[in-house]
């Protein structure tokens, strides 16, 4: 009995790595930066949702703004050099040292 319980056990335990549940992360703040008419709801009302339930869903959620979506889709845009690079104007970088 003992052992059926132990390969048990152990078979979740692997079952777990195996199949990672999904993380669930907020977005970055930066895939939130966009104008509010670039958005998308995210499936949900914004009036029937609070900012942690929407963020649980990996979804932005921005309420400052009256008649457009609160909880939005994030742009898909991570912070990157591509990123910088399509949102910072060349005459505006500054050389850091790096290459």
């Amino acid at each position: 009995m003992e052992y059926k319980t132990c390969l048990v056990l152990a078979t979740a335990l692997c079952f777990g790595f195996v199949c990672p549940q999904k993380d669930n992360r907020p977005p970055y703040a930066c895939q939130c930066l966009m104008e509010t008419s670039e958005r998308e709801e995210c499936g949900f009302t914004s009036e029937n949702i609070t900012a942690e339930q929407c963020t649980e869903n990996e979804c932005c959620f921005d309420a400052s703004v009256p008649d457009v979506p609160w909880c939005f889709k994030p742009s898909g845009e991570r912070a990157s050099v591509t990123y910088a690079r399509k949102t910072i104007p060349s005459q505006e970088r500054k050389e850091c040292g790096y290459q």
